[in-house]
């Protein structure tokens, strides 16, 4: 019989190897890492309670020749550069660059760089930023040199949504993680039966999938 402190320690092991499979060994520590996430967590529950999350007001975004408009709260309602866009979400979620560096692995002297415009910012930064600081989804693609497939966008919010890596997917499709990796990329389309084993895994409509709704 599995007593609760067997749960515990499995827990904790569970979560080790995450933490370690996903972020920097040399860096992590994991009362720290854990502390942010917790913090983040209550800090969106008072921002909900403030109307933080009331996303009734027009936000447009830029990045170098690109801009996108979204609906969000009213306290970043305008338009802003999207480094400052960043700087403020960071702001308002409560985060040092310290706290940033321990979940995401961006360093704090490349953070600051980025929300001074110093250097841009990559597609796999905004990527993680989005899923620590909650903002919306659609300005990840800002970023992207090129307009991606809506079934590309979709395959990658899904394995995320789900907390799969691409190894996870590409085991599961019979395929290798480099072909996958090139199916959210959109450089590779994945053929008919792909698309179904896709849409299988993730109990989804291929209709859905191929953005036809």
């Amino acid at each position: 019989m599995r007593t609760d402190n067997d749960y515990l320690v499995n827990k904790y092991k569970s979560t080790k190897t995450y933490c370690q499979e996903h972020f920097n060994p040399k860096s992590i520590n994991l009362y720290e890492y854990f502390s942010a996430t917790f913090q983040t967590k209550n800090k969106h529950v008072e921002l909900y309670m403030k109307g933080w999350f009331d996303m009734r007001y027009d936000i447009t975004v830029r990045y170098k020749n690109k801009e996108i408009t979204v609906k969000g709260s009213k306290q970043l309602e305008g338009t802003w550069d999207l480094k400052d866009f960043i700087s403020k979400t960071r702001e308002i979620s409560g985060l040092t660059y310290g706290q940033i560096h321990l979940m995401t692995d961006i360093s704090e002297k490349r953070m600051k760089a980025i929300e001074s415009g110093e250097i841009g910012i990559s597609e796999e930064n905004i990527l993680v930023l989005q899923r620590v600081l909650k903002f919306p989804k659609k300005i990840v693609s800002i970023v992207s040199d090129k307009e991606k497939p809506l079934w590309a966008i979709r395959i990658t919010e899904l394995r995320e949504e789900h907390y799969f890596t691409q190894t996870d997917v590409s085991k599961a499709l019979g395929i290798a993680q480099t072909t996958y990796a090139g199916y959210e990329t959109g450089r590779h389309e994945p053929d008919f039966e792909t698309m179904i084993k896709i849409a299988d895994i993730y109990k989804i409509s291929l209709d859905y999938l191929i953005g036809r709704y």
